[in-house]
């Protein structure tokens, strides 16, 4: 029911009176709500917009009544300004709205992580192209500190012998990927002819073979130090008897190299590294959850990685014997470093974080394909690779000469 008042005393407010009245007891069908509309919150404690208020008179009449009194009492339009609009307009679309903002953050992170990768990167590039040598010469010190290595060794029986067999390894490297790229175009296979391109690339020229006076034994290839060759002098001593062993070991790493892991690994740190922000950026609490959420993601990127590089190392470990056998070195003798570095490690507990299989597994599984991949597999490969051995020697012979 319509709740009592004075009178009204001007002649207006009686026929509103008797408009609300009217509307009250002849339209039982209009139903009771509570609404607010911005439009009239200015005017709310004008005596006649409290009268409609306290009605029952439903919205669209409120406005109908409202709207002639405010154009014949105050003498302005009822439009609402334009930023009300605005307001009105996102109030009826909260929902759509909100959805829309949380896919525009969810756009916005992985712009700008490519983005600061893409300047890094072309810091990079510009850093190199202006001093080629100083960019070498600190990123070799970077791993020497790495390994606290004291010196580059340069003489000696074992640096001989790691650039005797690098010569003969990296043509069996070379010829491989050409086979592979050959192959590749008769099949007309357009992702493995671009594959196999780069693997070209990243094979092609010259080698450098760098022997690290340090303790801690390794032996690698890295892409960000192009057609170079580490293995540390403790490495030697304790795995390597003979130039089989280390044909193998050396093979093992280029094909890291043939096969792209390094670039897969980083890819794949990357894209978790997005999802550890993106998870972060959109932790409505921006506190504990947040911390919670991305140490798993967290726990989760390493035990992938992980995986990833298991994997990694049984293919390296199967395209390193190919490559040994392709460079005349006998399998057989080559497989016995792993046996060496078995009984050296002892007993290994392999768990989701290990990056490299049970040393047993791999020595087991190279014992095996060395008995199919031998030197006389590939007879044209050893006559091929002998000569490119023995072109490079002569080569660097001159060279030291002249």
């Amino acid at each position: 029911m319509l709740k009592m008042l004075k009178p009204p005393r001007c002649s207006p407010c009686r026929n509103l009176a008797s408009n609300l009245i009217k509307s009250q007891f002849y339209n039982q069908k209009f139903s009771v709500r509570l609404s607010f509309n911005p439009v009239y919150r200015t005017f709310s404690r004008h005596p006649y917009f409290r009268l409609i208020h306290r009605s029952s008179i439903s919205l669209e009449h409120r406005e109908i009544i409202c709207g002639k009194i405010l154009k014949r009492r105050i003498g302005h339009d009822t439009n609402p300004p334009f930023w009300k609009k605005i307001n009105e307009y996102f109030i009826r679309n909260r929902k759509k709205i909100t959805n829309i903002s949380w896919s525009l953050k969810l756009i916005r992170l992985p712009v700008i992580i490519f983005g600061v990768f893409q300047l890094g990167k072309q810091q990079g590039v510009i850093d190199y192209v202006r001093s080629p040598q100083m960019y070498t010469d600190r990123l070799l010190n970077e791993i020497m500190h790495e390994f606290d290595a004291k010196e580059i060794v340069t003489e000696g029986k074992m640096h001989a012998q790691v650039e005797r067999v690098g010569r003969q390894i990296i043509p069996a490297a070379q010829r491989f990927v050409s086979i592979k790229l050959k192959e590749a175009r008769e099949s007309g296979d357009e992702k493995d002819v671009e594959f196999w391109t780069g693997a070209c690339k990243r094979t092609a020229g010259s080698w450098n073979y760098i022997t690290l006076d340090s303790e801690i034994p390794n032996a690698f290839v890295t892409e960000l130090f192009p057609r170079t060759i580490f293995v540390t002098t403790r490495y030697l001593e304790d795995y390597i008897g003979g130039d089989d062993d280390l044909a193998l070991i050396f093979g093992h790493e280029i094909s890291h190299l043939i096969h792209g892991h390094n670039l897969k690994q980083n890819s794949i740190s990357t894209l978790w590294s997005a999802i550890e922000l993106l998870i972060i950026s959109l932790d409505p609490t921006q506190g504990l959850i947040s911390i919670l959420i991305a140490s798993f993601a967290k726990f989760l990127s390493s035990a992938g990685e992980s995986a990833n590089s298991r994997e990694h190392e049984r293919e390296a470990d199967a395209t390193g014997i190919k490559l040994m056998a392709m460079a005349c070195y006998d399998t057989k003798k080559g497989v016995e470093v792993f046996r060496r570095m078995m009984e050296g490690n002892g007993s290994q507990i392999v768990d989701i974080f290990s990056t490299h299989p049970p040393t047993q597994e791999r020595f087991i599984f190279l014992q095996k394909k060395s008995a199919t991949e031998n030197a006389a597999k590939y007879p044209n490969s050893c006559q091929f690779v002998k000569q490119a051995a023995k072109q490079t020697f002569l080569k660097s012979f001159f060279d030291l000469s002249a």
